[in-house]
């Protein structure tokens, strides 16, 4: 009788170790070229099968007794343009670049899940493909690998995320939406240069911006229902020369998110109107270029209630936690376009001491859960699958 719990309970010394090598050598998006080296070389050492994917992804095929059905299971690799400053003794090695993620768990974890998968071969009929991912940071990722091919066949792909938030231990499954859709802006805002002292004789850019920055909060306030989830930011702005130069040209760019595809659908028409009438009151020009990048992240719900009898099995009914939808964006997304898809999070937030955000400098985790997400990853294939062949997935292409 395989027994995943202790399979995987047995590897948390080695994921901690997995995890803290990662973390000290993070790579950005799309170079993880070590990482992944590393990656298809321990798949490779425990007899599963490995090809190079989208330039630096990785796919490892487990096989059973059929070729079909195939569940798939996905982490990412890259790791963020971060300074790190948690003073952890296992930190960053490469200046600059940090996983502030958690992404180095994720990889662990789903190494440590083709161990357990590896020796469970002869219990189940089918595939269980092992998606190493790059370049989730910048969503871009998973529509390549995609491009390439990681879901034929597939029938569900199921994918963890750690989360500093939530308390160690916890897992939260729930169907349905769960993390936001991701789009970006540029605005570029167009005046006429000329002297600080005369700004009568040019069009001075700077205000026009100001307002284009205002009136695109009344688009989240007075253009869409108040029960609907929109987050409009500008997180990035420049113009301007000198102090005693009219500025003739700002540059803004911002994001979008929100939990529902007809929202997110009218957004960019919004902006286009806001932006060109806001400059236009102040004799700007004001031009929108908008880009779309990731999808809201969907839990199918037959695959929510494997994944949550799963954990339950694992650990009993106390650790599962229901938790409402972020408004982080996850390229995860994609995936779940293609075939039914889960994407689960796991709790790591440190009972001692304030809890670093996601993506800030001082983030870290707590290692002694990463084997309950090894367990999960492994659990849930196997439930999708079904033992000797009795799978409740059925195959589906792509």
């Amino acid at each position: 009788m395989i027994n995943i719990k202790d399979l995987a309970r047995d590897l948390q010394p080695r994921l901690v170790e997995w995890r803290r090598h990662f973390h000290r050598h993070p790579e950005l998006s799309w170079q993880e070229h070590e990482t992944s080296q590393t990656v298809a070389r321990m798949l490779t050492q425990i007899g599963i099968p490995t090809q190079k994917v989208a330039g630096t992804g990785v796919i490892g095929s487990i096989a059973g007794k059929n070729p079909v059905p195939v569940v798939a299971l996905r982490a990412d690799m890259d790791a963020l343009p971060v300074l790190e400053s948690s003073g952890i003794p296992f930190c960053s090695q490469n200046a600059g670049i940090m996983h502030a993620c958690g992404h180095d768990a994720h990889t662990a974890m789903l190494l440590g899940a083709a161990h357990v998968l590896s020796q469970c071969r002869d219990a189940f009929c089918g595939e269980i493909r092992l998606i190493f991912q790059p370049a989730e940071e910048d969503l871009t990722g998973a529509r390549a690998m995609i491009a390439e091919g990681v879901l034929k066949d597939a029938g569900a792909i199921f994918g963890i995320h750690v989360w500093s938030h939530l308390d160690a231990g916890k897992i939260a499954i729930d169907a349905g939406s769960r993390m936001a859709s991701a789009d970006k802006f540029v605005i570029r805002v167009r005046g006429k240069g000329g002297h600080g002292a005369a700004p009568h004789h040019g069009i001075d850019a700077i205000p026009a911006a100001a307002s284009v920055i205002a009136n695109l909060q009344t688009i989240v306030s007075r253009h869409t229902s108040p029960f609907e989830t929109l987050v409009i930011t500008i997180g990035k702005i420049s113009g301007g020369t000198a102090f005693n130069v009219l500025c003739a040209e700002v540059e803004m760019e911002g994001t979008v998110r929100c939990m529902k595809p007809g929202i997110r659908d009218q957004i960019p028409e919004a902006i286009e109107r806001v932006v060109v009438h806001s400059c236009g009151a102040h004799r700007a020009e004001g031009r929108v270029e908008y880009i779309a990048r990731t999808p809201v992240v969907v839990n199918d719900s037959d695959l929510s209630q494997i994944a949550r009898t799963a954990a339950e099995a694992l650990f009993g009914p106390d650790v599962l936690f229901s938790m409402g939808p972020s408004i982080g964006s996850e390229d995860f997304a994609w995936y779940g376009e293609k075939v039914p898809a889960v994407f689960a999070f796991l709790g790591t937030g440190k009972s001692r001491g304030k809890v670093a955000p996601h993506h800030s400098p001082g983030f870290d985790l707590d290692e002694s859960v990463l084997w309950m997400g090894t367990a999960l990853y492994a659990k849930f294939a196997m439930d999708c699958l079904g033992v000797h062949g009795a799978h409740p997935i059925s195959s589906r292409s792509t």
